[in-house]
C-alpha cells in the first residue's frame, strides 16, 4: 500500500506520528507469516509504550476506515488477519 491513505481528509486530526507508525506497520506485515506477524505487533505496542504514543478507539476507527478505503483486496485481506491477531491478543 502507498503512502497516500495517510492524506486522506477523514485523519486530519490524527498526529502525523501516530500515522508513519501505522504505515511503517502495514508496510512491515506484508510478507510476514502468522508467527513473525505476532511477534511485530509485541514490537510494535512496546515501541509504542517506549514512545508513549496511544490511540484512542476513535482514532484507530478513522485511521482502519481509510486503510480499508485505500487498500487493495489481497492488503484486505491480510489487514483482516492482523486485527484477528490482535483480538486473540487482548
Amino acid at each position: 500500500m502507498n503512502a497516500n491513505w495517510m492524506q486522506d481528509d477523514e485523519l486530519s486530526n490524527i498526529s502525523k506520528e501516530k500515522l508513519l507508525l501505522i504505515n511503517s506497520f502495514l508496510a512491515d506485515t506484508s510478507k510476514m507469516s502468522q508467527k513473525e506477524m505476532m511477534m511485530f505487533i509485541m514490537n510494535i505496542i512496546k515501541k509504542c509504550k517506549d514512545q508513549n504514543i496511544s490511540f484512542s478507539k476513535d482514532e484507530m476507527t478513522q485511521i482502519m476506515e481509510v486503510v480499508r478505503k485505500h487498500a487493495t483486496p489481497d492488503e484486505l485481506a491480510k489487514i483482516d488477519k492482523v486485527m484477528k491477531m490482535q483480538n486473540m491478543m487482548k
